[in-house]
């Protein structure tokens, strides 16, 4: 019998006895076959006839215990893995059963009734963490690409003692400890591990899966501060800038097929994956117009994949090329290689490009213009060279000399595809040097004209 999500039923429970005398003989009622067992493992494994898959009977039926047990099922709803949760009442009547079953289903209707998780089970917070993304996948609150970065967050936990604990059994100094551990990451690093943790203590704790939640109220869990000084990203001064602008304009494209690629990173400010993400039908030479519409991304297995929209609603946005971006669009166009996507920039086997790649090509092109080259201490332990330019760099280095133009900050919002002002504002404190100085010479001669400055001879 099935009643509001309740299954209530008489069964017939049997239970081998002790001291048995084995060996003890199945028979196949359908094709006849006799199979001996010869301990308790056997006989309970051996149900159904291995050769015509008929269910079996015994021949000795005074080997088992048989008694009847009334059962009431209460379906609480799923657990993490998507499976049914039930609570199951027992009784010597049918109705014995069902009452307890309702004596139950009150008190939890009290407490807001049921619950998604099984309050008893010991869910691990690897496991709490799993469910959150997944469920925040399906119902579209995140996108692949975050999704890949959740999960690689999820796995450099799991590389740690507390992702497989019990979240139930896990204490204020197992966090507090796992949290020191991580000091020495990244200040990016730091904060998406800590976000993983702190939802799912905070999921756990209205699951009533918890007692307390370590990331709420007075004297909560704080995110850790970084061991790393992280450096800002600079932008190439106008005699960096000029180094690399020559050396891409000599250098024959080709030994350097990324040199127009380069050029547009230099000249529009866009982001590498939104012009890795650029096809021909998003230029329009003559009109001197280029539409930023995709951004590469990664699907739920970290592979790069062509997205379907702009980083942020703002990156949306179709731009003016000047008379430089103009000629290197023009030039990328004349050396496209063919490809089903129809981008502008792919491989030679006419796939996406890695971001990777690109970075590792400009890193090489800067080296052999000695621009920002240093020494490091390889994997092998050997002393190599680099460069610290950066494809995100180049964009640094377009928006800078736009504030040195005097470009308005409205303006430059727009054509770098800022949602916040904010972003765009600090670009404001990275001019170079000489700019900075001959503006404040302006400030200077501002004060003197009204005279400002009328005692500065008098000033000792």
């Amino acid at each position: 019998m099935k009643l509001e999500g309740i299954t209530v039923g008489t069964y017939i429970n049997r239970k081998l006895k002790t001291n048995l005398n084995f060996p003890i003989k199945k028979v196949c009622k359908k094709c006849k076959s006799i199979f001996e067992c010869n301990n308790k493992k056997e006989i309970k494994s051996l149900i159904r006839c291995p050769k015509c898959k008929a269910e079996l009977t015994y021949l000795d039926e005074d080997a088992f215990y048989t008694s009847k047990v009334s059962k009431a099922v209460l379906n609480l709803g799923k657990d993490l893995n998507d499976k049914p949760v039930k609570k199951t009442f027992t009784g010597k009547t049918e109705e014995e059963a069902l009452k307890k079953l309702y004596a139950f289903k009150d008190t939890l209707e009290i407490t807001e009734g049921p619950i998604v998780l099984n309050r008893t089970s010991n869910y691990t917070l690897s496991e709490i963490i799993k469910h959150l993304k997944d469920e925040a996948l399906k119902l579209g609150k995140i996108n692949k690409n975050t999704y890949s970065t959740n999960l690689a967050s999820l796995k450099r936990l799991q590389k740690e003692k507390i992702a497989y604990k019990p979240i139930n059994k896990i204490s204020r100094l197992d966090i507090i400890n796992y949290f020191d551990s991580i000091r020495d990451y990244s200040a990016s690093t730091i904060k998406k591990q800590f976000e993983i943790v702190s939802q799912a203590f905070t999921y756990a704790y209205y699951q009533k899966l918890i007692n307390t939640n370590f990331f709420e109220g007075y004297n909560k869990i704080e995110m850790p501060s970084s061991n790393v000084i992280s450096k800002p990203i600079t932008a190439l001064t106008i005699e960096e800038e000029k180094t690399l602008i020559e050396y891409l304009a000599k250098t024959p494209y080709s030994l350097c097929k990324h040199k127009y690629l380069i050029l547009l990173l230099l000249t529009t400010g866009i982001r590498i994956g939104e012009l890795l993400a650029i096809s021909t039908n998003d230029v329009d030479i003559e009109k001197g117009k280029l539409s930023i519409k995709r951004t590469l991304t990664k699907d739920i297995n970290s592979k790069t994949i062509i997205g379907n929209t702009a980083k942020t609603y703002s990156g949306n946005r179709t731009l003016n090329l000047n008379n430089m971006s103009k000629i290197a669009l023009e030039s990328s166009l004349s050396h496209t290689i063919k490809n089903k996507y129809g981008l502008i920039f792919c491989n030679e086997d006419g796939e996406v490009y890695e971001e990777g790649s690109i970075n590792s090509a400009l890193k090489r092109i800067c080296i052999k213009c000695n621009i920002r080259v240093r020494n490091y201490i390889n994997k092998s332990g050997k002393e190599s060279i680099t460069s610290e330019v950066h494809t995100h760099m180049l964009r640094h280095t377009f928006a800078t000399r736009c504030v040195e133009a005097k470009i308005a900050p409205v303006v430059l919002q727009k054509l770098m595809g800022h949602t916040d002002i904010a972003t765009t504002m600090k670009y404001y404190v990275n001019v170079d040097d000489h700019f900075e100085i001959s503006e404040y010479k302006n400030v200077e001669s501002y004060l003197e004209k009204n005279d400002l400055f009328l005692l500065k001879d008098e000033i000792s």
